[in-house]
Parts: structure tokens; C-alpha cells; sequence
């Protein structure tokens, strides 16, 4: 056994940041459904400004905000969609995704070591076509 990843405050950071602007988009959708990111930008960055001091928000023209705002608004949809709305964020789980090719590789992993990280194997084995892998556990998302 070994640990596949050790703790580290980037990635910590990262899925923080990730909460909080998901958090924000569900209170800023409720509010106004049809939006511009840079009104939600504008809306939050003081905010985070405060908990993520020295990191800017993207604008609108990045790859990254428009990026985030894909999977925010494919969050979003799924809550209303199963009508689970602010609860649904309130039950995010943070994720390290394994994927493995053999059982000799599933039984080498160890938890992590970051904490409230869920480790979820994947194996691929049965799954590669051509260099890509089928999820069928995503094609309804």
C-alpha cells in the first residue's frame, strides 16, 4: 500500500474556491436566472477577495471562467431538475478520482491523506476504445 496523494494545501484550495462559487452561483441564479458572468463576478468578488486574497476571479473571456460557468450551470440544472436546490450544495463531497487497469494496481492504493476526501476507483480496464474511455455512469449527466 502507498499513498497516492499527499496533502496539499493547492488542491485543498482549489476545491474550496470550487465550493464557495458554487454556493454563490446557486444564491445569484435565485436571485437573477439569466445572468452575464461578469455580473456575478462583480457580486462576489468582494467576498472573495476576502477569503482568497491574492487570487483574482477570471473574466469572462478566459477558458477557466467559461469552464466554471459550464459545470456550475450543468450543477445548477441537475438541482432544480431533482428539485434539491441549496441542499444540494450544502452535501458536496470533495473527490480524488483513482483509475486503475489491474486488480494488482486497485489493491496498491491506500486512502489519502487529505481530509474529507473520498477516494473513488475507477477501473478502466474494460473501458478503453481507441484511447478514450466510456463512462456509462455520465452519459445521463
Amino acid at each position: 500500500m502507498y499513498q497516492i496523494c499527499q496533502q496539499d494545501e493547492t488542491q485543498k484550495r482549489r476545491h474550496k474556491i470550487f465550493l464557495f462559487l458554487l454556493r454563490k452561483w446557486f444564491d445569484f441564479k435565485h436571485i437573477n436566472p439569466k445572468f452575464k458572468w461578469s455580473d456575478f463576478k462583480k457580486w462576489i468578488e468582494p467576498e472573495f477577495k476576502k477569503q482568497f486574497e491574492k487570487l483574482k476571479i477570471p473574466n469572462s473571456n478566459n477558458i477557466l471562467a467559461q469552464n466554471l460557468q459550464f459545470i456550475l450551470n450543468k450543477l445548477y440544472d441537475y438541482a432544480q431538475n431533482h428539485k434539491c436546490g441549496w441542499v444540494y450544495c450544502q452535501n458536496v463531497q470533495n473527490v480524488l478520482l483513482y483509475f486503475y487497469k489491474n486488480i494488482s494496481e486497485e489493491k496498491r492504493i491506500a486512502e489519502t491523506s487529505i481530509p474529507d476526501f473520498k477516494i473513488i476507483k475507477i477501473n478502466y480496464s474494460q473501458a478503453v476504445c481507441e484511447n478514450f474511455l466510456k463512462l456509462p455512469f455520465f452519459a445521463s449527466a
